[in-house]
């Protein structure tokens, strides 16, 4: 193949949204939730971030806190039916407010078939969206749950966005290496530049009624805004989050010399795929897989309510700026330019 052929794909550092001339008087005036109504059923009344189903991060206390928010929290899998059965019985009104993961095998859909008649939305979360096992998990999925949200993936092509279509799935979960602690592309050299990648799919998507939910490469409020206006429906985020008060794992702490404060407070953050989630929770990897994710340590960043405040504020001026009233509005305000350079980097 010449390399003339090879069609250039941008990622969120890679753009720059134009400002223009505005009729917003203040941020306040900002919508940012909305009601997202489905081929199937719908979500609440939310703001179109969900928080991701890892182990860390998915978590029930996440889900308490960002339900304020109006944020939508992807409970990991390892929770057990009895823990989800319990929680639910004093909180059905976040039941709404959550999905509730399953893998890809068929045993695993027995920790949610008790579920049914709590109008959970269901995950269905594998690491190659284009397997036939997934496949075959929606179709025993919507078997069960016939009329409830379900949202599979992940894929990163208009081709694999429409396969899961055709077997029923009401949101695409979409990115496959961009994680903040993904190193599939790394090991594999398969990926797709997440802001072209939204372009390049969302048309399928928009066109059969299903949503796209862009999952990974997020690390700033800015890259949620440049996601949404490139026309994601949602935005998922797990690093931006790791490191609150609602996670769930490991903490350390680690000296600071010359500092009053003597340490700072350390998260341990690990990727699905990585040595340390495969060992802590499957037994280890196996000898004809490599791991996937690494493991980091991320400062402590307080509560998710300081965190998301930080992106919503950024997403209601990102909206001011483009005369955008809503984050919808936003998909039809939106004018991009491509840039080298996002910004001055001096006191990085």
């Amino acid at each position: 193949m010449n390399s003339n052929d090879i069609p250039l794909k941008l990622d969120y550092n890679d753009v720059l949204l134009l400002p223009k001339k505005s009729h917003i008087n203040t941020r306040k005036e900002i919508t940012l939730d909305s009601i997202y109504k489905t081929n199937t059923s719908s979500l609440p009344g939310c703001v179109p971030i969900i928080i991701s189903n890892m182990k860390t991060t998915g978590t029930i206390g996440m889900l308490l806190e960002c339900y304020k928010k109006k944020v939508l929290v992807c409970l990991h899998k390892f929770y057990t039916i009895k823990d989800l059965l319990v929680f639910f019985a004093k909180n059905r009104e976040l039941s709404n407010y959550c999905f509730v993961t399953v893998g890809s095998k068929p045993e695993d859909l027995k920790n949610i078939k008790p579920m049914k008649d709590l109008g959970v939305n269901i995950c269905i979360d594998v690491a190659n969206g284009y397997s036939p096992c997934l496949y075959d998990q929606i179709k025993r999925v919507r078997d069960v749950f016939p009329d409830n949200v379900l949202m599979a993936g992940n894929v990163c092509t208009p081709e694999g966005c429409e396969d899961l279509i055709s077997h029923g799935v009401d949101i695409i979960k979409a990115g496959i290496g961009g994680g903040s602690v993904c190193t599939t592309r790394l090991k594999t050299g398969i990926g797709y530049p997440m802001f072209s990648m939204i372009r390049d799919c969302i048309d399928v998507c928009r066109d059969n009624g299903v949503y796209l939910v862009a999952d990974g490469g997020c690390s700033q409020p800015s890259d949620l805004a440049k996601a949404f206006a490139a026309g994601s429906d949602f935005v998922m985020l797990g690093g931006m989050i790791a490191g609150t008060d609602e996670c769930e794992g490991d903490w350390e702490y680690e000296s600071i010399p010359g500092s009053r404060y003597g340490e700072r407070k350390l998260f341990k953050f690990y990727g699905m795929a990585s040595h340390e989630a495969m060992n802590a929770l499957n037994g280890g990897c196996q000898d004809y897989k490599t791991a996937e994710g690494k493991c980091v340590k991320i400062p402590y960043k307080g509560t998710v309510e300081s965190v998301l405040n930080d992106i919503l504020g950024g997403l209601r001026s990102a909206c001011a700026y483009t005369s955008s009233a809503s984050l919808k509005d936003l998909k039809n305000n939106s004018d991009f330019i491509r840039v080298n350079n996002t910004h001055n980097r001096i006191y990085e």
